[in-house]
């Protein structure tokens, strides 16, 4: 009776741990089917987010970030980060974000590990492009060009990878390749010739070499010729040196184009000689915080120089 009694306490305790395995096998399956789910709506979300910074224009994009769409986009980076933390998409996701923020240090981490792991680089380049900006800011000019080159490499008719290589030539202090780069990014993209050429205008002037102003002025007409704007007509005013006042534009209450306007006064200070009225409005363009704005890049450029002459 007793080994009956012991078989049978034995069957259900050996049946009672089965049903304990099937319950905990059935939680777990429901668990990672949960995960399953999660992981799937977040990558959904993901690549809608990752989408959006491939192919909207920068301008709306910069737009969608002002009016919120970065908290969003963070949250599906955070949610996305968590499942895998390996993931390329929301990594570069998460460098855009603070590259546009200002946290260039932890951008930069974010897209060197978001870059290791990326597999479809072809439809990337403006990663390549932003770390090459922020490797710019850094001083790091050779790894910066390398990118800007892989950049060009995956869109070659793109004008925004020209754009990026001619600020960080024109930094590193190669002109005549600074200037080869602009030209090139104002005939692929017309909308920006007249930035671009204000740029062309100022580096001429500034180097001053034979011939420069000559073919500074002829930057300058371009610029004219392309500018349907109001807010350009008054830029190109001030690169002509006929406004030279913070006071003409009180009326600009626009942080993107206080930051523009307040650069624009200093390189023609700086191209007048005035070094300390130059410096004075650099620090203002500095001062607006528009990390979006190129702009924004040159004035802090000019004041690292300006601190060391």
């Amino acid at each position: 009776v007793a080994v009956v009694l012991l078989l049978t306490s034995g069957t259900a305790v050996y049946f009672q741990i089965q049903a304990g395995r099937a319950r905990l096998a059935v939680a777990h399956a429901a668990e990672l089917a949960k995960m399953r789910a999660s992981y799937v709506t977040s990558a959904a979300a993901l690549a809608q987010v990752s989408k959006k910074l491939t192919l909207v224009p920068t301008d709306k994009l910069y737009q969608w970030v002002q009016e919120g769409g970065d908290e969003e986009a963070l949250r599906t980076c955070n949610r996305a980060l968590e499942l895998d933390p390996n993931n390329p998409l929301a990594l570069r996701t998460l460098g855009f974000l603070r590259l546009v923020h200002g946290d260039f240090r932890r951008a930069l981490e974010a897209y060197n590990a978001g870059l290791q792991t990326l597999e479809n680089v072809r439809m990337l380049p403006e990663d390549f492009h932003n770390r090459g900006r922020i490797r710019r800011i850094f001083g790091d000019y050779k790894h910066a060009l390398e990118d800007h080159e892989r950049a060009i490499a995956l869109a070659p008719k793109q004008a925004m990878p020209y754009q990026g290589r001619g600020i960080t030539r024109r930094f590193a202090g190669d002109v005549d390749g600074a200037v080869e780069d602009l030209t090139r990014a104002a005939t692929i993209e017309p909308a920006w010739g007249v930035q671009m050429n204000q740029w062309i205008w100022e580096i001429l002037m500034l180097r001053g070499n034979p011939g420069d102003r000559e073919r500074a002025e002829e930057a300058l007409r371009a610029a004219e010729q392309g500018a349907n704007d109001p807010f350009e007509r008054r830029m190109l005013q001030v690169c002509r040196g006929e406004v030279t006042s913070v006071d003409a534009f009180l009326d600009v209450r626009d942080d993107d184009l206080r930051c523009v306007t307040f650069y624009y006064l200093g390189a023609r200070a700086l191209v007048d000689g005035r070094h300390d009225d130059a410096r004075q409005l650099f620090e203002r363009c500095v001062s607006t915080g528009v990390v979006a704005q190129p702009e924004f890049d040159l004035a802090q450029w000019h004041l690292d120089r300006l601190a060391n002459n």
